[in-house]
């Protein structure tokens, strides 16, 4: 069982549970969310070569090759890691930093921006922060070159948001040089900034719903790699594109979930606020994305990653702020939402006993007080490399 993941978000779970019970208790209510932070980012912090991408991220680390022969372009190109990331190990390695240590540095700048982020959420940070934790496990715990991407790109809104252009252009090069996927975010980004005046109201999130329930019986996969094979694409950015359509599910039980957010969404939302009129263009273009790509969960989620932060702040900001006095609806989602993690674990449960490796067990660096490096690394290799004979299959990536 990933005892990791399910400790994390066990403890998550019952702090939001005590965030929703208390909602008008501000004070409390801060003060669950700090603990919550506060253990999360210790949690994952401490986590020891946990997880299967371990298999070729040390390796890697270990021998990457000095910042000056990385400038030259030597001595990486059989990894197919992006420059930015390389650059980033092979100055941390090069001063004495341990593969630990690169990972602590990932999580801390991680967890830096969402905490800089979530300042603009009014109320139940907790469950907030609840939800992305169980939505964005894998980008937390185990994909660190996107997780520098998508931190980045944070930085890179929060640049834009204070009109400093200069660190908006160094923070999104630094993004798209981690991960390849941030070039993406940017090009749609830019492409939505002159529709940002378009007005969105609930017709548009009831065609959503009717797109969302009709396309599950579409396959776009066909279009989709059409699409980008007309788009100026490497052989290996198109080949990573369609290894990630490769995996996908019509029936997933995450589906009430985006049901409900954009029956929540059209219901509470005060499209006449003009003030807001482009978060209202920018998030309902984040859920058209969710919508269409559904079903390829596996490619879904590498761009979900981007702008899920984003989209928890508009949803709780909607359902707070909302003029609607009823409030079933959004009782009804928060229920829900409680449900899926609850079946999520089960679902984990049952799913990791069928899986040979145990690689995400507990693995933290405090066992380093009666274990050697050497010990722990060649154990959670070992459980690694059984992940990748044995396991991804049967996990679907």
């Amino acid at each position: 069982m990933n005892y990791y993941l399910t400790i994390l978000l066990i403890v998550l779970s019952l702090l939001a549970l005590l965030d929703v019970a208390f909602p008008k208790q501000k004070k409390l209510g801060e003060q669950l969310f700090h603990i919550a932070f506060f253990f999360s980012f210790c949690w994952v912090g401490i986590k020891y070569y946990l997880g299967p991408d371990i298999f070729s991220y040390v390796p890697f680390y270990e021998n990457v090759p000095s910042p000056a022969l990385v400038l030259q372009g030597k001595g990486y190109t059989t990894h197919n890691f992006e420059i930015g990331y390389v650059l980033f190990c092979s100055v941390l390695k090069h001063v004495g930093i341990s593969f630990w240590g690169m990972t602590f540095i990932i999580t801390t700048i991680y967890f830096y921006a969402i905490y800089t982020l979530f300042k603009q959420i009014p109320h139940q940070k907790t469950l907030a922060l609840y939800a992305l934790c169980l939505l964005d496990y894998n980008l937390i715990l185990y994909e660190y070159r996107q997780c520098l991407a998508v931190s980045f790109f944070i930085f890179s809104y929060f640049a834009y948001k204070n009109r400093r252009y200069v660190w908006l252009l160094v923070f999104s090069i630094i993004a798209i040089s981690m991960h390849k996927s941030a070039i993406f975010i940017y090009f749609a980004s830019l492409a939505l900034i002159p529709f940002w005046h378009l007005r969105i109201d609930k017709r548009v999130y009831i065609l959503l719903c009717f797109l969302f329930l009709t396309l599950l019986f579409i396959p776009l996969k066909p279009i989709l790699l059409t699409l980008a094979a007309q788009l100026p694409l490497s052989q290996a950015a198109y080949s990573s594109i369609a290894l990630h359509l490769k995996w996908g599910n019509t029936i997933q039980l995450i589906f009430p979930i985006y049901l409900l957010l954009i029956v929540n969404l059209a219901y509470y939302t005060q499209f006449n606020d003009k003030q807001n009129q482009k978060w209202h263009w920018f998030m309902w273009c984040c859920i058209a994305v969710i919508v269409f790509l559904y079903q390829y969960w596996f490619f879904l989620n590498r761009l979900r990653s981007y702008f899920l932060p984003f989209l928890l702040i508009y949803v709780f900001k909607t359902l707070v702020f909302s003029n609607k006095k009823d409030i079933w609806l959004r009782q009804l989602f928060v229920l829900v939402f409680f449900a899926y993690g609850a079946y999520f674990l089960i679902g984990n449960y049952i799913q990791s006993k069928k899986l040979v490796s145990k690689t995400n067990n507990i693995s933290t660096v405090l066992e380093r007080i009666r274990n050697s490096e050497e010990e722990l690394k060649k154990r959670q290799m070992a459980e690694a490399k059984k992940y990748w004979l044995y396991d991804f299959k049967k996990v679907g990536h």
